[in-house]
């Protein structure tokens, strides 16, 4: 990412639990928050000495190793259409399922809007006016 320009930086409030697993498995990595058991990025990609592009993904492993315990027959894609479409169906966390596909807020209304139910921030308020 250090040689791509124009790289957004985003910082999102996380929910309790969501917010307390990585605190527990946060990497001390400058680059990466999490890392897998060697020290290495959970998803990584390359190209070897035979020009092959390569690829290692952690999670996806992971996951179908747990579904072969569990028997279950659906892929990981699968199970994140379906998660998607559930939320999107949603009447109250529609507006998340853009989120959950990894998508940042396009707009300054979906990156402060509130969700039905969820608690006020109090706010910081705004700058004074010149000369007041």
């Amino acid at each position: 990412m250090q040689d791509c320009e124009n790289v957004p930086v985003v910082s999102y409030r996380l929910w309790g639990l969501t917010a307390r697993l990585p605190e527990k498995h946060l990497s001390k990595d400058k680059t990466y928050a999490l890392l897998n058991e060697d020290g290495k990025p959970l998803q990584r990609k390359w190209i070897d000495g035979d020009g092959k592009p390569q690829k290692v993904c952690n999670i996806s492993v992971a996951y179908r190793r747990m579904a072969g315990r569990l028997r279950l027959k659906h892929s990981l894609d699968q199970l994140k259409k379906t998660s998607v479409d559930l939320l999107f169906n949603h009447k109250q966390y529609k507006p998340l399922h853009a989120l959950f596909l990894g998508h940042a807020p396009r707009s300054v209304a979906e990156r402060f809007a509130r969700l039905p139910g969820a608690p006020v921030q109090k706010s910081t308020g705004f700058p004074a006016a010149r000369g007041a």
